[in-house]
């Protein structure tokens, strides 16, 4: 990044640095300094908003005044002096003897002026209490009064021909005891023809703020009429002007930061910022300058982890309506709708949109301004409300926008926290993909289990980069390692999103079989027999046109079966390890599915009657085949009951009456052989569910209770359908 300035808060002191036309203004008011009577005093009140121009107002006249004859400037900061009237009465008598030729006249001044301070104590007490002159203001005035002083100063402004233009500034930031004694001292030295007082300040800041300090049932609108007998107010700065200069910034930032904005972006901006309205949160000078700075800190760090145009939106409510942008934070449930986020809040349908409409007008309490804005933001509002159309989740994350859930939080909390990775990181990984050992070390540094999932998605949106795509594949392998966890309801395990990222890395492969291969072949070798099944699933149903999400399969029917035909050759080898799983208690018994397909029933019927020997060692075979469920939103899973499809499935891979012998023969099973249907215990049915959930829990297959449950139910529907098993 090229080394950009950042935008301090000093006035412009320049006419070339003057953007809103500030100049004009200046020049229209030292036109009326020029018309002034020399012998007469007036006091000059600028009003305007803070931030506004008025100090660089102030500037310009100071600038245009520079070199005249007849006009001469002295400028006091009221702030700088911290209001203290006593030394603000020495720097505008200074400055006066600064400025004429006599360095007799200007000795005697000064010494004057500071003989008369010497005299004035910097407290004084009043019943005993000590009284800063800080605090009030009548003994610095008297002290001014000195006649000495003031026939001095009179003497020499009059011999000077000239009229003095006396500013002071920051009025303003002063407290209010000290802006009230600020006005008393401008009110005691304007009582004597040459001088000129102009006071710059927030009209309705000051009013308030003195009201408090003045006698009761006066205004204080009342007593700065009494002040100041020529109010003016600086010009307010057009809309357009203030847009023209904040755009212009905005597009310098970019230019600086090389960032490209899409069309459709720049004119979804356009819409947000001057249609609905946005830029009506930028009113003066300083609002540009603060949005500006602030994105001129951030932009560095995020620009490749956000989306730009959603940024700059939420840096200017951060900034100007912190309580809606702390709204937006804690209302991420209502505003984003097509993801994985599950909530119980609200309900579906008309009565849960009733809801989240009555929600929405708590946040934006009612302001329809608000309501645009958090449409152009979120999409799902814009459906919510008017019923527009939804925009995609996919493209909302591929865009990194806030309304995605996997970019919300990143808007609102530091890069590289605990569930997220920077978006550089991983193109940093991807372009430097070229060798397997390579990719790995950098996989290794940058991954941990907690974002491992955003990592995913980022590599799923950036497969192009890739080099080595088999390389790249076998290394998200070994990330994912051996264990396939089982996932919650409606979303997918981590495990499974590994193998469709490694779908998307070989989506534009030419050679995808060969790929596919290589990686099975890789698992196997790894001695990873547990995920093989996995593999070869992914790739044989999402062949499948009828099952494939995309509508495009992953390998054509050929290629398919080149495939299958290296899936049973790894299988076999698994088997003649004994690696087949035969008492498992996870998801990979399903690889039975896939060798009975390809090899025929008898050839996987050899194996099992070669593992099992006992009653128990049958169910446990036949308890791998049993569903898994799981209460809606609940990670606690259950095994779910056998019944006559389950063993018509296992009959595919082995004799339904092999097992039955086995396990009748059992004296401890045996004596069940007669049981009733309303005998039997079920883990599914919600009379029965609860009171058997610690038996049904998945990891406790191999337990007493839970097999004699399972031969229980085995010996009553092989019985009760014998026929259909031979």
């Amino acid at each position: 990044m090229n080394n950009q300035r950042y935008y301090s808060d000093k006035p412009i002191s320049d006419k070339k640095d003057d953007l809103f036309n500030r100049s004009k203004f200046a020049e229209e008011l030292v036109g009326t300094f020029r018309e002034l009577d020399n012998k007469e005093c007036y006091t000059i009140g600028l009003y305007a908003k803070w931030g506004s121009g008025k100090t660089s107002t102030i500037n310009l006249i100071r600038q245009m005044l520079k070199n005249d004859e007849k006009l001469s400037v002295i400028y006091i900061d009221a702030w700088e002096h911290d209001g203290r009237i006593a030394d603000m009465q020495y720097e505008i008598a200074n400055q006066i003897a600064c400025k004429e030729k006599g360095k007799k006249d200007r000795k005697i001044i000064r010494n004057t002026a500071k003989s008369i301070l010497k005299e004035v104590p910097d407290d004084f007490s009043v019943k005993g209490v000590s009284i800063p002159v800080s605090k009030i203001g009548n003994i610095a005035l008297s002290a001014f009064e000195n006649r000495k002083l003031k026939n001095a100063l009179e003497k020499d402004i009059q011999k000077s021909n000239r009229k003095y233009i006396i500013f002071i500034d920051n009025i303003d930031r002063l407290n209010s005891s000290s802006i009230l004694n600020v006005l008393r001292l401008v009110n005691q030295l304007a009582n004597y023809g040459g001088a000129t007082y102009l006071l710059p300040f927030d009209k309705e800041y000051v009013c308030k703020s003195i009201e408090n300090e003045l006698p009761e049932k006066i205004s204080g609108e009342e007593y700065l009429e009494k002040i100041i007998n020529l109010p003016l107010n600086l010009p307010s700065i057009p809309q357009s002007d203030i847009d023209r200069v904040f755009l212009n910034a905005l597009s310098g930032i970019f230019k600086n930061e090389e960032i490209n904005i899409k069309e459709e972006e720049i004119n979804r901006f356009r819409i947000t910022y001057l249609y609905y309205g946005t830029n009506n949160y930028l009113k003066t000078p300083r609002d540009i300058k603060r949005v500006i700075n602030s994105l001129k800190f951030v932009l560095p760090c995020k620009k490749n982890n956000i989306n730009i145009i959603d940024l700059v939106l939420m840096e200017i409510l951060r900034i100007f309506d912190s309580h809606f942008y702390s709204g937006i934070y804690n209302s991420k449930l209502l505003l984003i709708s097509g993801g994985s986020i599950f909530t119980s809040r609200y309900d579906i349908g008309d009565r849960g949109n009733d809801k989240k409409k009555a929600d929405l007008k708590l946040l934006t309490q009612g302001d329809e301004q608000r309501e645009h804005i958090l449409a152009q933001l979120f999409p799902y509002v814009k459906t919510l409300l008017w019923n527009g159309s939804r925009e995609d989740a996919n493209k909302l994350r591929k865009d990194k926008r806030i309304a995605s859930e996997h970019y919300f939080d990143i808007y609102f909390a530091p890069l590289d926290d605990l569930t997220n990775i920077a978006d550089e990181k991983v193109t940093d990984l991807l372009e430097h993909s070229s060798s397997k050992e390579e990719i790995s070390d950098r996989l290794n540094v940058i991954t941990k289990p907690s974002n491992y999932d955003a990592l995913l998605r980022k590599i799923a949106d950036n497969t192009g980069l890739i080099k080595n795509r088999v390389a790249f594949c076998e290394c998200l392998l070994d990330l994912a390692g051996e264990a396939y966890e089982r996932h919650a309801a409606f979303d997918l395990s981590l495990s499974e999103r590994t193998l469709f990222t490694i779908d998307d890395i070989l989506k534009k492969s030419s050679t995808k079989l060969n790929d596919y291969i290589q990686l099975l072949t890789y698992n196997y070798e790894h001695n990873r027999f547990q995920t093989v099944p996995y593999l070869i699933r992914q790739v044989v149903l999402y062949s499948d046109k009828e099952r494939s999400s995309t509508g495009a399969p992953t390998l054509n029917q050929d290629e398919l079966h080149e495939y299958k035909k290296h899936a049973l050759e790894i299988i076999r080898n698994m088997a003649t390890k004994d690696a087949i799983p035969w008492n498992t208690t996870d998801e990979s018994a399903f690889i039975y599915h896939y060798w009975s397909e390809l090899a025929g029933k008898n050839e996987v019927s050899k194996y099992v009657k070669k593992h099992i020997k006992t009653a128990e060692d049958a169910i446990d075979f036949i308890s791998q085949f049993l569903g898994v469920w799981s209460e809606m939103g609940s990670n606690k899973y259950k095994r779910g009951d056998l019944n006559v499809t389950t063993i018509n499935q296992i009959n595919n891979y082995v004799d339904a009456s092999f097992l039955f012998d086995i396990i009748s023969e059992d004296k401890k099973y045996g004596t069940s052989l007669d049981i009733k249907e309303e005998d039997l215990v079920s883990f599914e049915a919600p009379f029965q569910r609860d009171n058997n959930a610690r038996i049904a829990k998945l990891g406790n297959e191999h337990t007493e209770a839970f097999r004699k449950i399972v031969a229980q139910r085995y010996l009553y529907y092989y019985r009760l359908n014998e026929k259909d098993f031979n």
